[in-house]
């Protein structure tokens, strides 16, 4: 077979193989945002702050499952994410201006936030 010929085929088929891979994504809504679900909520002893624990999933066929952890002062309605992206996460107060994290896996978030101290503890696995 002349090399032009080869050359050619190659071109088709490799073409053909691009648009087998790629015309089906195209027009496709983007994937849905993932999910948010409360795990749970712990309020301070002096009922002035609020530990949520939420579990963020999504991400289709590969998926994805992960909790973070969220700081709220009652009433101001304006959370802050205080740690991101942990696993086996529970979520204690010492006292009313310190919360206790403990996680098996993940890296620790902010030290204080809201004028509470949060402290991070590693749970054996």
């Amino acid at each position: 077979m002349p090399s032009a010929t080869r050359i050619l085929l190659m071109s088709v088929a490799l073409a053909s193989i691009g648009a087998i891979v790629f015309l089906p994504t195209c027009g496709l809504p983007s994937p849905e945002p993932p999910t948010r679900d409360v795990v749970d909520s712990v309020a301070s002893p002096s009922g002035k702050h609020l530990a949520t624990v939420v579990r963020v999933s999504g991400g289709g066929a590969a998926g994805y499952d992960y909790r973070d952890v969220v700081l709220e002062a009652v009433g101001s309605g304006e959370p802050v994410e205080i740690a991101h992206r942990i696993y086996g996460v529970r979520v204690a107060w010492i006292d009313g201006s310190h919360l206790r994290v403990d996680f098996q896996h993940g890296s620790v978030g902010v030290a204080s936030a809201l004028g509470v101290k949060i402290s991070y503890r590693k749970d054996p696995e």
